[in-house]
Protein backbone atom coordinates (compact mmCIF):
# COMPACT_ATOMS: atom_id res chain seq x y z
CA UNK A 1 0.00 0.00 0.00
CA UNK A 2 1.99 3.57 -0.92
CA UNK A 3 1.03 6.05 1.39
CA UNK A 4 1.24 9.78 -0.71
CA UNK A 5 2.57 12.52 1.48
CA UNK A 6 1.34 15.60 1.71
CA UNK A 7 3.64 18.75 2.59
CA UNK A 8 4.59 17.54 5.82
CA UNK A 9 6.97 14.68 6.97
CA UNK A 10 5.64 11.10 7.71
CA UNK A 11 6.38 10.16 11.20
CA UNK A 12 4.82 7.16 12.67
CA UNK A 13 4.25 6.27 16.37
CA UNK A 14 6.06 3.36 17.96
CA UNK A 15 2.24 2.24 18.81
CA UNK A 16 1.86 1.12 15.07
CA UNK A 17 4.85 -1.21 15.55
CA UNK A 18 3.82 -4.51 16.23
CA UNK A 19 5.34 -7.32 16.62
CA UNK A 20 5.98 -8.10 12.81
CA UNK A 21 7.01 -4.48 12.68
CA UNK A 22 5.58 -1.97 10.60
CA UNK A 23 6.69 -1.59 6.56
CA UNK A 24 5.47 0.56 4.22
CA UNK A 25 6.05 2.05 0.58
CA UNK A 26 6.10 5.96 0.87
CA UNK A 27 5.91 8.19 -2.08
CA UNK A 28 6.37 11.80 -2.22
CA UNK A 29 3.57 13.87 -3.71
CA UNK A 30 4.04 16.76 -6.09
CA UNK A 31 3.95 19.69 -3.59
CA UNK A 32 6.23 17.67 -1.21
CA UNK A 33 8.43 17.23 -3.68
CA UNK A 34 8.71 20.60 -4.93
CA UNK A 35 9.29 22.04 -1.90
CA UNK A 36 12.19 19.37 -1.21
CA UNK A 37 13.35 20.63 -4.68
CA UNK A 38 13.78 23.82 -3.40
CA UNK A 39 15.19 23.17 -0.12
CA UNK A 40 18.14 20.88 -1.96
CA UNK A 41 18.65 23.56 -4.95
CA UNK A 42 17.68 21.09 -7.73
CA UNK A 43 15.64 22.54 -10.51
CA UNK A 44 13.31 19.16 -10.22
CA UNK A 45 12.35 16.45 -8.15
CA UNK A 46 10.42 13.86 -10.01
CA UNK A 47 10.74 10.90 -8.13
CA UNK A 48 10.86 10.28 -4.28
CA UNK A 49 9.81 6.68 -3.32
CA UNK A 50 10.73 5.08 -0.24
CA UNK A 51 10.21 1.18 0.91
CA UNK A 52 11.05 0.97 4.70
CA UNK A 53 10.77 -1.11 7.23
CA UNK A 54 10.74 -0.96 10.98
CA UNK A 55 11.20 -3.56 13.74
CA UNK A 56 11.55 -3.19 17.40
CA UNK A 57 14.93 -3.70 18.34
CA UNK A 58 15.88 -7.21 20.21
CA UNK A 59 18.32 -5.90 22.83
CA UNK A 60 15.83 -3.13 23.95
CA UNK A 61 11.75 -2.48 23.63
CA UNK A 62 12.33 1.65 23.38
CA UNK A 63 14.95 1.02 20.14
CA UNK A 64 13.97 0.82 17.02
CA UNK A 65 15.40 -0.64 13.88
CA UNK A 66 14.77 0.89 10.45
CA UNK A 67 16.02 -0.36 7.21
CA UNK A 68 15.26 0.04 3.28
CA UNK A 69 15.90 1.74 0.13
CA UNK A 70 14.71 4.77 -1.49
CA UNK A 71 14.84 5.66 -5.24
CA UNK A 72 15.15 9.38 -6.68
CA UNK A 73 14.75 10.84 -10.14
CA UNK A 74 15.96 14.42 -10.29
CA UNK A 75 17.45 17.26 -12.32
CA UNK A 76 20.10 19.17 -11.39
CA UNK A 77 21.91 22.69 -12.70
CA UNK A 78 25.60 22.54 -13.80
CA UNK A 79 27.83 24.59 -11.94
CA UNK A 80 29.96 25.21 -14.97
CA UNK A 81 27.29 25.78 -17.91
CA UNK A 82 24.55 26.19 -15.74
CA UNK A 83 22.58 23.59 -18.13
CA UNK A 84 20.42 20.82 -17.17
CA UNK A 85 21.54 17.15 -15.62
CA UNK A 86 19.32 14.84 -15.15
CA UNK A 87 20.40 12.09 -12.52
CA UNK A 88 18.55 9.35 -10.59
CA UNK A 89 19.71 7.48 -7.05
CA UNK A 90 18.86 4.14 -5.53
CA UNK A 91 20.31 3.77 -2.76
CA UNK A 92 19.75 1.73 1.05
CA UNK A 93 18.54 3.49 4.14
CA UNK A 94 18.78 2.80 7.59
CA UNK A 95 19.38 3.62 11.32
CA UNK A 96 18.58 2.89 14.74
CA UNK A 97 16.22 4.92 16.44
CA UNK A 98 16.52 5.66 20.46
CA UNK A 99 14.42 7.65 22.41
CA UNK A 100 15.35 10.83 24.03
CA UNK A 101 17.62 10.53 27.14
CA UNK A 102 18.42 6.72 26.29
CA UNK A 103 20.12 5.30 28.71
CA UNK A 104 22.99 3.48 27.19
CA UNK A 105 25.36 0.76 28.46
CA UNK A 106 28.88 1.21 28.15
CA UNK A 107 29.00 -0.91 24.62
CA UNK A 108 26.50 0.88 23.38
CA UNK A 109 28.12 4.29 23.52
CA UNK A 110 28.11 6.27 20.71
CA UNK A 111 30.13 9.06 19.41
CA UNK A 112 30.07 11.34 16.69
CA UNK A 113 32.81 9.31 14.59
CA UNK A 114 30.57 6.40 15.09
CA UNK A 115 29.22 5.33 11.74
CA UNK A 116 25.78 3.78 13.12
CA UNK A 117 24.71 7.61 14.87
CA UNK A 118 21.48 6.36 16.52
CA UNK A 119 18.55 8.81 15.26
CA UNK A 120 16.60 10.46 18.51
CA UNK A 121 12.71 10.24 18.77
CA UNK A 122 10.57 11.75 21.48
CA UNK A 123 6.99 11.28 21.99
CA UNK A 124 7.15 8.09 20.83
CA UNK A 125 7.14 9.47 17.13
CA UNK A 126 9.98 8.07 14.30
CA UNK A 127 10.34 10.70 11.84
CA UNK A 128 10.99 8.00 8.83
CA UNK A 129 9.92 11.12 5.71
CA UNK A 130 12.63 12.79 7.25
CA UNK A 131 16.08 10.82 7.51
CA UNK A 132 14.98 9.73 4.09
CA UNK A 133 15.25 13.25 2.49
CA UNK A 134 18.18 13.78 5.03
CA UNK A 135 19.89 10.76 3.04
CA UNK A 136 18.90 12.21 -0.29
CA UNK A 137 20.69 15.61 0.72
CA UNK A 138 23.56 13.74 0.96
CA UNK A 139 23.56 11.34 -1.84
CA UNK A 140 23.52 14.55 -4.13
CA UNK A 141 26.99 15.74 -5.48
CA UNK A 142 27.11 19.59 -4.53
CA UNK A 143 28.55 20.78 -7.31
CA UNK A 144 27.23 18.49 -10.61
CA UNK A 145 28.99 18.88 -13.56
CA UNK A 146 28.31 17.78 -17.25
CA UNK A 147 30.86 15.18 -19.20
CA UNK A 148 33.60 17.34 -20.63
CA UNK A 149 32.28 16.82 -23.85
CA UNK A 150 28.18 17.29 -22.72
CA UNK A 151 28.94 20.47 -21.19
CA UNK A 152 28.74 24.55 -22.63
CA UNK A 153 32.94 24.14 -21.80
CA UNK A 154 34.39 23.94 -25.60
CA UNK A 155 38.34 23.57 -25.00
CA UNK A 156 41.32 25.02 -22.64
CA UNK A 157 43.07 26.29 -24.67
CA UNK A 158 40.28 29.15 -25.74
CA UNK A 159 39.77 31.66 -22.67
CA UNK A 160 37.22 33.43 -24.18
CA UNK A 161 35.01 30.43 -26.00
CA UNK A 162 33.98 28.43 -23.04
CA UNK A 163 30.22 29.76 -23.37
CA UNK A 164 28.29 28.38 -25.97
CA UNK A 165 25.15 28.97 -25.08
CA UNK A 166 22.97 32.30 -25.75
CA UNK A 167 20.84 31.37 -22.51
CA UNK A 168 23.50 31.45 -19.98
CA UNK A 169 24.53 34.39 -17.89
CA UNK A 170 27.89 34.93 -19.61
CA UNK A 171 26.67 34.41 -22.73
CA UNK A 172 26.67 38.59 -23.43
CA UNK A 173 30.17 38.73 -21.77
CA UNK A 174 31.66 36.13 -24.59
CA UNK A 175 30.30 37.90 -27.14
CA UNK A 176 31.63 41.37 -26.31
CA UNK A 177 35.18 39.15 -25.65
CA UNK A 178 35.04 38.11 -28.60
CA UNK A 179 34.52 41.15 -30.69
CA UNK A 180 37.16 42.57 -28.77
CA UNK A 181 39.76 39.66 -29.79
CA UNK A 182 38.22 39.95 -33.78
CA UNK A 183 38.77 44.31 -33.18
CA UNK A 184 41.43 44.84 -30.99
CA UNK A 185 41.46 48.40 -31.69
CA UNK A 186 37.56 49.33 -31.43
Amino acid sequence: MAKDMVARPVCISIVEIGSKGWERKLQWDSISRRRLADFLNLVELTELVANVKVLKSSKDANAFILSGEFKASFIQECAICMGAISGSLEEDVGAKFVPVGFQVNREDIFTHLDEDHPEIYSDGMLEVGKLVQDQLSLSLAPYPKHEQDECGELGVGDACSWVNSKNTPFADLSNLLNRKKKNPTG
